[in-house]
């Protein structure tokens, strides 16, 4: 999501000038001469700690909601490292996908953490979550609301230890959210 990128992106865009970032969140909206617009992190005049992105899996048989709370590695621009929470509802199948199955609570069950890195180039997400029994999922994702440009479409890779593919398919990114943001 806009999120990380904006958390690694340092030099703003040839907008930036007449946008202003809220001082301590941004939730993809930049504030204009004409209002509230969406805006690419390249555009952003914030530059942001931490963030976090919810995004969601769209393929059948596997439907994950993921979200990633990440942070600027100090000193590495563009690079991130945070944990990946995923929940699935309780009325679905237990998704093949590193994490599950884990612990169930009313309607929704959750997945185990795993620690993610990754990196954001020309608003693009480019990370991998690596769990404790060595499964692994891949991400790469547009940092805009929505399912990527059809050229790009944004996607997931699901594996096990032995690397074999467990789940993959398209993904739609729904939240976005930075803090710490310093003009």
């Amino acid at each position: 999501m806009l999120l990380l990128g904006a958390l690694l992106m340092g030099v703003p865009g040839p907008t930036a000038a007449r946008n202003r970032c809220a001082p301590c969140a941004f939730g993809g909206l930049c504030r204009t001469d004409t209002g509230l617009e969406q805006c690419v992190p390249s555009e952003a005049r914030c530059i942001p700690r931490r963030g976090i992105l919810a995004f969601n899996s769209d393929s059948p048989p596997t439907y994950v909601y993921w979200t990633l709370f990440a942070g600027r590695r100090p000193g590495a621009r563009g690079r991130l490292r945070g944990r990946l929470a995923a929940h699935v509802d309780a009325d679905v199948p237990s998704p093949d996908v590193p994490g599950f199955p884990s612990r169930c609570e009313g309607e929704t069950c959750f997945g185990r953490e795993g620690r993610f890195t990754g990196s954001v180039v020309d608003d693009r997400l480019t990370a991998t979550v690596q769990y404790e029994d060595g499964g692994t999922c891949e991400f790469d994702l547009a940092l805009e609301f929505g399912f990527g440009a059809p050229a790009s479409p944004n996607r997931f890779a699901c594996r096990d230890a032995a690397g074999a593919v467990l789940a993959e398919g398209p993904l739609r990114l729904q939240l976005i959210r930075l803090f710490g943001c310093r003009p």
